[in-house]
């Protein structure tokens, strides 16, 4: 892992260190108090039996070939333990207890490796496990289930005598036979009593011959190894098991951030934006709308907080950080295009957040504020959000200026004059100036004039000019792709010193459009919020589009809201901090004056519903 991999890593713990703390503190916790709950270790005793397969006068250092049968008896031998004739031949000799209870108590084992025989009984007083398996050891000792050559021997016995009657009886047979021979009598009867006493005689010897052989391999079977001992576990430390929790919760911890970390896909850093996307990064600013407080009543009551409340970082806190942020932006958007002039910007985003239209708002404000007549263009017809940023209403914008001007291109074109009232070839014609209440004299161009028509003045920025998007209900966004946006655009530009359009989101074809027909594109994306895949997306449906690209903007970035610092902050306080403000005393009837061609080049302005109060 190189240095580069390394410090992403502790970025990415740092970033999610909450988790791990999380992780370890309640993992600690609940071990500490299990441990701490957990009962005592309880005592256990055990006992063994081993199993000997030698006779008491063999001798020791010969080795016993029968030794191998010692598994298969040890099994029949445990099966005994725990058969319920000899639990109540020991229940006799502990009076609290019945066979059913010592069963319970008392597990029976085999070591097959060893020839053991292990009982086990556990219980919170060591009284009762050691006497359970002492009793159980001592009389399988010396019980009748222990001893099975005593049935062996009784047998042979059996089998003893009946093989001397037989012998006995071969004896007759044999002198009788003899005597009959000797006097010429028939023997086939006595010959045949004689083949069948020798069959019974040669099978009693074998049964006698395999019973002895078991006799003298199960000579003494069981011998008592261990009669009992009694132990108890070591009661485990809460502090140990604590500490063994917050190692485990330390690990669990850093391996759900890692998890957590590789399957995230959001953007998270400006050299991660500056990776995917192939852009450089222009600005990082900082979160720049914000819900408004709710009210105690309105918490009380469960009601959801406000709409967002939305106000101009360059305009209410000039030397804040966040106002510096989005001029050091205007001064990276004009290096990037230092070699060209920068007449039109497009400002777009990968989704439809509210930051894209704060940072075109904020930034043609800051672009107004350095002497630069701007116009701001609300270019997103489907969701404009122009108008809350500086409060203009319910204005005719760009949708109706783009059929107006198609008009006027069409009439151009024809050479008819042009008639926005949509008069047919037999009604009488009406001039542009008739239109807008010039006179017949005025030396205003009629594309100036038109568009000039259309524009707002900002209520507090002297340089800045807004045109809304306005688009009634039921209308379609193809206007933006009609032949003569170009030159809508290009007489936009060439009214004022930049033209800033807020575009619609790239997942639109709204957004190639007009991003088409601007000089440069920025593309602002949310940090933490945004998607690393739809940013690629949109990097790479501009480059389609034809859209020239020239870096990435990034909002919801942690930085310092308090201003830039003390002089700036005694700067903000004296009367002319901002030339972007007008004051408060100015005449109110300037702004209801025609812009002068200085301003924006045109004397068709309209008023916004401030300037009109």
């Amino acid at each position: 892992m190189d240095q580069e991999q390394l410090l992403k890593l502790l970025a990415v713990l740092r970033r999610h260190g909450w988790i791990m703390i999380q992780s370890v503190v309640t993992i600690a916790a609940a071990a500490t108090f299990f441990a701490a709950r957990a009962p005592s270790p309880p005592y256990v005793a055990t006992s063994s039996l081993v199993y000997d397969v030698r006779s008491f006068d063999a001798d020791p250092s010969v080795p016993d070939p029968s030794f191998g049968l010692a598994d298969p008896f040890v099994r029949r031998q445990a099966l005994v333990l725990g058969g319920s004739e000899f639990l109540e031949l020991v229940a006799k000799n502990l009076p609290t207890e019945t066979a059913n209870s010592i069963r319970q108590s008392v597990k029976v084992t085999v070591d097959a490796r060893n020839s053991l025989i292990l009982l086990r009984s556990v219980g919170p007083d060591p009284n009762r496990p050691i006497s359970l398996v002492t009793a159980m050891a001592s009389t399988f000792e010396g019980s009748k289930f222990n001893d099975i050559s005593r049935t062996l021997r009784e047998r042979a016995s059996e089998l003893e005598q009946q093989i001397g009657s037989l012998e006995t009886r071969l004896e007759k047979i044999n002198q009788r036979l003899v005597t009959s021979k000797a006097s010429g009598q028939d023997t086939s009867l006595l010959e045949a009593q004689q083949t069948t006493a020798l069959g019974q005689y040669t099978s009693l010897f074998a049964s006698q011959q395999r019973i002895l052989n078991q006799i003298a391999v199960q000579r003494r079977p069981m011998v008592l190894l261990d009669a009992g001992t009694v132990t108890r576990a070591e009661r485990r430390s809460p502090a140990r098991r604590g500490i063994l929790g917050a190692m485990i919760g330390l690990v669990l911890g850093a391996g759900i951030v890692t998890l957590r970390a590789l399957l995230d896909g959001r953007l998270r850093s400006g050299e991660q934006a500056e990776v995917i996307t192939g852009l450089p990064v222009l600005g990082e600013l900082p979160r720049l709308t914000r819900n408004s407080p709710r009210s105690g009543r309105a918490r009380r009551r469960g009601r959801r907080r406000i709409g967002p409340v939305r106000r101009l970082l360059v305009l209410h806190q000039p030397n804040g950080a966040g106002a510096e942020a989005f001029r050091k932006l205007r001064t990276a958007v004009l290096f990037q295009r230092a070699d060209h002039r920068l007449a039109t910007l497009a400002v777009t985003s990968p989704d439809g957040s509210g930051d894209k239209t704060a940072v075109a708002a904020n930034l043609a404000a800051a672009f107004a504020g350095s002497g630069l007549r701007t116009i701001l263009v609300s270019a997103d017809v489907r969701r404009s959000d122009l108008g809350s940023w500086f409060t203009i209403g319910d204005q005719p914008g760009l949708h109706e200026l783009l059929g107006d001007w198609a008009k006027l291109k069409h009439d151009e074109r024809f050479s008819d004059r042009f008639d926005p009232h949509g008069a047919d070839a037999t009604s009488p014609k009406t001039s542009v100036g008739d239109r807008f209440g010039l006179s017949d004299e005025a030396t205003v161009d009629a594309d100036e004039e038109l568009v000039g028509a259309y524009l707002l003045r900002s209520p507090a920025i002297s340089r800045l000019r807004l045109l809304p998007a306005s688009r009634p209900p039921g209308a379609s966004a193809e206007r933006l792709a009609s032949p003569d946006a170009p030159s809508l655009v290009a007489q936009l530009a060439s009214m004022a010193d930049l033209v800033v359009f807020d575009c619609a989101p790239t997942s639109t074809s709204d957004a190639g459009v007009v991003a088409a027909l601007s000089d440069a594109t920025v593309l602002v994306v949310a940090r933490n919020s945004s998607d690393n895949r739809s940013v690629t997306r949109a990097v790479k449906q501009l480059r389609l589009a034809g859209a020239n690209p020239i870096g990435v903007v990034i909002t919801r970035c942690e930085m310092d809201a308090s201003p830039v610092g003390d002089v700036a902050e005694a700067a903000s306080r004296h009367p002319a901090a901002t030339s972007m403000v007008r004051p408060a005393s100015a005449d109110p009837t300037a702004a209801r004056l025609p812009a002068s061609p200085e301003h924006l080049g045109s004397s068709v302005l309209r008023q916004t519903p401030s300037d009109a109060g």
